[in-house]
């Protein structure tokens, strides 16, 4: 048999694709319009900001695809604990590229390029804490949107009468005054906080055109993208270094990453739960997705037997949602250093993760990725940080490998 290569136009004539050249991924693959969100991670369990009347904050956000409009959607509401806080005043967001230095180690500056952004909002509205979102308008303008593969920057600003706010996770610059950072002459490193968790559940929900893939991720702290240094305490981080924003962003795939510290099977055995819901799923046309999952429910002395009866309920919720013929992939638990009936159960809902149960395409092993040793119980310390649960940088960086290994991204090809 002869093997043919695609034919292609080359200087006006017709030939055989040649030898090194590859075809553009938006002849190989159908454009696709989807609606998508992304997110900094919902408030709650991961700390809080006392006694505040005025802040303005600013964080990154980098995207592989041009979007054609997007949004914001604003909360100030416990996920973890589902406990009402206090309305928050808006009244400002800007929307820039960000600085980002090529020669500092930390990269990330917080300043906006050339000093200048766009004003998204002004003025005052409410964003409620009763587990509803205040939609901002639709930003449609052509140069005020999201650029493929550029970080880009949001400043927003809000008063409220004295209280604590929960943070969320990420990392972001902060300041105690409604103005400064939202003013983009304004150098982040004169912030109140140059590394702060975010004191706001804000959602960024965005349209556009792409053959890129799209997939769903559900999963706790670990895909989150909470992290640290190796052997350090846990600090504020941008959630691009998430082990599924690696992923996405190296290999050209769209993440809605609905990962949440604390996040546990039980809690989403009920899909009218908010931690569904605060990133709706309509019109993401998902490609498949990926189940992180049981970490927090072995360390709360969960049972393999009732981690399963919760993933199955997810399993089921999640092809209402993508499909009933799209690929899933199940990511079993790490080991933290526990030992006794935890520890046992782990490796209990680890060998029933290993059956690919439910139909499930595969199993993600990021167990074995991070141990590299010869202890069961144990991840390697140079890839965690120094609580032995979440993954430290180069940790995130074995996980994003590992999704990469284990998830064909486009399966219905």
């Amino acid at each position: 048999m002869t093997v043919r290569r695609p034919l292609v136009t080359i200087g006006g004539g017709v030939q055989e694709l040649p030898t090194g050249d590859t075809i553009s991924p938006d002849l190989t693959y159908p454009q696709t319009f989807r609606t998508l969100r992304w997110s900094n991670g919902g408030q709650g369990n991961i700390g809080s900001l006392a006694s505040v009347t005025a802040c303005s904050f600013r964080y990154a956000i980098r995207l592989p695809v041009a979007t054609s409009r997007w949004r914001l959607l604003l909360s100030n509401y416990d996920t973890f604990a589902a406990t009402s806080k206090t309305d928050l005043t808006l009244t400002k967001i800007i929307h820039g590229d960000h600085s980002r230095s090529n020669t500092s180690p930390g990269a990330e500056t917080g300043d906006f390029v050339g000093s200048t952004a766009t004003t998204i909002f002004s003025g005052s509205s409410t964003v409620p804490s009763n587990g509803t979102q205040l939609a901002t308008s639709w930003v449609t303008a052509a140069g005020d949107q999201f650029d493929a593969g550029v970080e880009h920057l949001l400043g927003i600003a809000y008063t409220c009468s004295s209280q604590t706010i929960q943070y969320s996770a990420g990392r972001c610059w902060r300041w105690t005054s409604a103005t400064t950072g939202v003013d983009p002459t304004q150098a982040a490193s004169g912030a109140s906080s140059t590394a702060s968790y975010i004191p706001m559940d804000v959602v960024l929900e965005y349209e556009c055109t792409s053959p890129y893939p799209a997939w769903l991720i559900i999963g706790d702290s670990i895909f989150e993208g909470v992290t640290a240094a190796t052997a350090a305490a846990l600090s504020p981080t941008s959630n691009l270094r998430s082990p599924p924003a690696q992923w996405g962003r190296v290999n050209n795939i769209l993440i809605q990453n609905q990962s949440l510290y604390a996040l546990r099977a039980d809690t989403l055995e009920n899909g009218s739960r908010r931690e569904w819901t605060r990133q709706p799923q309509t019109g993401g046309v998902f490609d498949g997705c990926v189940i992180e999952l049981g970490t927090n429910d072995v360390a709360n002395s969960r049972t393999s037997t009732q981690v399963q009866t919760s993933i199955n309920d997810i399993v089921d919720n999640v092809r209402s949602i993508i499909g009933t013929d799209k690929p899933i992939y199940l990511a079993n638990v790490p080991a933290h250093g526990q030992s006794g009936s935890i520890e046992t159960q782990r490796i209990a809902v680890n060998d029933w993760y290993a059956t690919i149960p439910f139909g499930v395409t595969g199993v993600i092993d990021i167990d074995t990725a991070l141990r590299k040793t010869a202890a069961s119980n144990v991840s390697d310390s140079r890839l965690m940080a120094s609580d032995g649960v979440h993954p430290a940088y180069q940790g995130q960086g074995i996980l994003a490998a590992q999704l990469r290994a284990s998830v064909n991204e486009r399966p219905q090809w």
